[in-house]
């Protein structure tokens, strides 16, 4: 994913896909969770 001009490493925790089938929804419903790839906190010495 990029973040702010930086690629940034994502985990996927859950994906869902739903079709709609009513005339004024759209046609598919695509939903992620996302989680960074790393720890925020970073110790540096």
């Amino acid at each position: 994913m990029e973040m702010d001009d930086v690629t940034t490493p994502m985990n996927v925790d859950t994906k869902s896909l739903t079709f709609k089938t009513s005339v004024n929804d759209k046609l598919v419903d695509y939903k992620l969770e996302l989680s960074f790839a790393y720890d925020t906190i970073n110790n540096i010495r």
